[in-house]
């Protein structure tokens, strides 16, 4: 199952933004759960 986080996504961008479009969706990147199954690889916003 996918998690299908936005604040995943927003990570995997390294930048902030108000509104996730679906381009955004297709970032290639392991911390990415909209196309990885399971939880990310590692800790999101984590000091």
């Amino acid at each position: 199952m996918k998690f299908q986080s936005c604040a995943t996504v927003l990570y995997a961008l390294g930048k902030h933004k108000d509104k996730l479009y679906e381009k955004d969706l297709e970032v290639n990147s392991p911390y990415n759960t909209y196309l990885v199954k399971g939880l990310p690889v590692g800790p999101i916003s984590s000091p």
